[in-house]
């Protein structure tokens, strides 16, 4: 059945009206986000386990690692959570490649293979980071120095997303960014409700 012009119209003023809701929302959350501006003693920041659970992904780590490795030096766990024998073969390369810990888990699911992380980490200071992320170049010293205050229990992270160069992975890489602006307007206001998961640090 054909649409009439005028559903159309409707439609499509619709859909843009959503459209500028939600960029309005995140340009709100943006501009109440500030970076964390308080100083902490001492020169060296704690030592770091960085975490990352993986399944079938293995092609996204590559730049990943690369923005790891120009990092302060951290321990680095991939955590195998299942993926098929292609994946799991390029996983161990990387391992072997970057000198990095590799446990394989048995698929059932990020909550597990976190854990899994986590018991063989040997820090105290977690940092779980999604493989399709791309942390910058002072991100391990930006989210480690707060845990120098004993009293810091977690620190919220910001990553841009890799990934292709099509509309619908900037549209999502966009809704990525507003997630992650979104927790930290929350946690700076003392409303801590929610948080990305692609990149934090917890002890």
């Amino acid at each position: 059945m054909r649409q009439s012009p005028k559903a159309l119209i409707v439609f499509l003023s619709f859909c843009t009206f959503i459209f500028v809701l939600y960029c309005a929302l995140l340009a709100r959350w943006g501009l109440s986000w500030q970076p964390e501006q308080k100083q902490y003693g001492g020169s060296a920041v704690p030592g770091v386990s960085v975490i990352i659970p993986t399944y079938n992904d293995s092609h996204q780590l590559k730049a990943l690692l690369e923005a790891l490795q120009i990092q302060p030096p951290a321990e680095v766990i991939i955590v195998n959570d299942g993926s098929n024998h292609e994946h799991a073969q390029r996983l161990k390369k990387l391992a072997e490649k970057h000198a990095l810990m590799l446990i394989n888990n048995k698929g059932t699911g990020k909550k597990q293979a976190l854990a899994a992380g986590i018991k063989a980490a040997g820090n105290d200071i977690i940092v779980q980071l999604d493989a399709d992320v791309v942390p910058g170049e002072s991100f391990i010293n930006a989210i480690a120095a707060p845990f120098k205050d004993l009293d810091t229990k977690m620190v919220l992270g910001l990553v841009k997303r890799e990934g292709s160069k099509n509309a619908w992975s900037k549209l999502a890489a966009l809704d990525f960014l507003s997630l992650q602006f979104a927790g930290q307007a929350l946690a700076q206001k003392g409303k801590a409700i929610m948080g990305s998961g692609a990149a934090m640090a917890y002890r």
